[in-house]
């Protein structure tokens, strides 16, 4: 018996095949259970990732509930970041104003400035004269 006999005997392969065995059912409990993650609702089924994902965006129904699920997921994490917010925290108060708080003027810039030829030249020499300054 080869590797993939063994595997198949001992129900340890995933299948290639899922519209024969996988109802759609089946695949949206996998994926609200796992807050719309592919990868884990395939472990979950016993089935291939890539076919599962082929599968989804190929039905209207299972692309509704992967959206729905992950929009779920994106809901819990906003409360869990509100939470944050309430006790102070301020990694999650920094974090949302720069997210939602842009409108309002909270937002990271960066400035760069624009050197002519002359001020270019101006600033090696000055360089090139500290360097000297400092190896003599």
């Amino acid at each position: 018996m080869n590797g993939k006999e063994a595997a198949a005997k001992n129900g340890t392969t995933k299948s290639n095949n899922i519209k024969r065995h996988v109802t759609d059912h089946a695949i949206i409990d996998a994926l609200t259970k796992n807050f719309g993650n592919i990868s884990e609702a395939a472990k979950v089924l016993n089935v291939c990732r890539s076919n599962l994902s082929i599968r989804i965006h190929k039905s209207p129904t299972l692309e509704q509930s992967l959206t729905d699920s992950r929009e779920i997921t994106l809901d819990l994490a906003e409360n869990q970041l509100v939470k944050a917010i309430e006790r102070g925290e301020s990694w999650a108060i920094c974090f949302f104003l720069k997210c939602q708080g842009k409108g309002r003027g909270y937002i990271e810039k960066s400035e760069q400035e624009i050197l002519n030829e002359k001020q270019l030249t101006d600033s090696m020499s000055d360089l090139a004269a500290a360097i000297r300054s400092t190896d003599g």
